[in-house]
């Protein structure tokens, strides 16, 4: 793993910005130790009910009626679970920063591997099967650090359903935090249901605005490169808990569409995540207070991965971006705040 920091710097305004460096190059530890499988017992169940409940299901769609009678915002489940396995996050974070990255709190973007089957009953209220449901990405609210070796209070709750005219939107809040903090994190997971498409005339789309092919503004500067294997799908599941089939078994991931396995999308947030806090924060995670992403292509593996973000604004609102080295596709955009001077007292 080869890196060197962004270094902070305020300017007279007391604006954050960053001095360009040399981009890191990172290449996740493979294989994961299989023995954290057994950590994600719960997770586990909760996929296999998933599956089950499917299966069991009516096949097609809630009806709009069925969709109107629903309470919005749905009922808060709260929960509170043991403390996390030390090893199990020392062996993450490695895998998402590399080795020589100190453990110091409990990284907030694993909150899937805690807070999924929370979700799973959040979501189970819908009147659709879960596996209509295709994730579109998160926000994360950091309100502060979860420290090892505590008790987690969470809650998951349906926070918002939208109908539009080709899909549903769905907005599930997820809180995690500690009795002294109850909400450290915030997640606002965002999803959609597609539904069946109306035929409509084509129609030519013109690209707006100057920028790089791949989509990533000529602003924007190279943070990190991902080299990811064939397996990262499922050296991430162990630590998640996420055994969806297309992320590490190739012929269900062919069936599904893929020319191959595709990595998790949050894998890939955590990536970004912890690139944000080497590039910007100079490892400090108590600096960045929000994240909030987008997936927008599917990252077929192997391949390699490129992070950029883009500085230059005056607010306190960042971009960053997530493209493939090879051919420039956009996997991933969003934007990430950092916490202003007078507060990182």
């Amino acid at each position: 793993f080869r890196y060197v920091f962004y270094l902070i710097m305020v300017d007279d305004d007391d604006n954050v910005r960053a001095e360009k460096v040399k981009a890191a190059e990172h290449n996740p530890y493979s294989p994961v130790p299989i023995k954290f499988v057994w950590q994600q017992t719960t997770t586990l169940k909760s996929l296999f009910g998933v599956a089950a409940s499917t299966l069991v299901s009516k096949f097609g769609f809630g009806t709009k009626a069925k969709l109107s009678e629903l309470q919005v915002p749905g009922p808060i489940i709260t929960e509170t679970l043991p403390p996390l396995d030390n090893e199990l996050l020392e062996h993450y974070l490695k895998w998402c920063s590399g080795p020589g990255v100190k453990l110091d709190r409990v990284p907030e973007h694993l909150f899937p591997q805690w807070a999924f089957p929370m979700m799973a009953s959040a979501l189970s209220i819908l009147p659709f099967p879960m596996t209509a449901i295709l994730n579109q990405g998160c926000e994360l609210e950091i309100n502060g650090t979860i420290p090892l070796g505590v008790s987690l209070i969470c809650t998951a709750q349906l926070a918002d359903v939208v109908e539009e005219e080709t899909k549903i939107r769905i907005t599930t809040k997820i809180t995690s935090g500690y009795k002294g903090n109850r909400e450290a994190i915030v997640a606002y997971v965002f999803a959609i249901i597609p539904l069946p498409a109306k035929k409509k005339t084509a129609k030519n789309v013109k690209t707006k605005g100057k920028g790089r092919a791949d989509g990533v503004p000529d602003e924007a500067d190279l943070i990190a490169s991902h080299n990811l294997l064939s397996r990262s799908g499922q050296d991430y599941a162990y630590f998640s808990g996420d055994f969806n089939p297309i992320h590490w078994i190739p012929t269900m991931a062919k069936l599904s569409g893929f020319k191959n396995v595709i990595l998790h999308g949050f894998a890939q947030m955590a990536l970004v995540h912890e690139d944000i806090l080497r590039s910007q924060c100079g490892g400090d995670s108590s600096l960045l207070s929000n994240l909030d992403v987008r997936f927008i292509s599917p990252v077929v593996l192997p391949t390699c991965i490129n992070v950029s973000v883009d500085t230059t604004s005056k607010s306190d609102s960042y971009k960053v971006y997530v493209s493939n080295k090879e051919s420039g596709a956009l996997h991933m955009a969003g934007s990430f705040k950092l916490k202003p001077p007078a507060s990182r007292i």
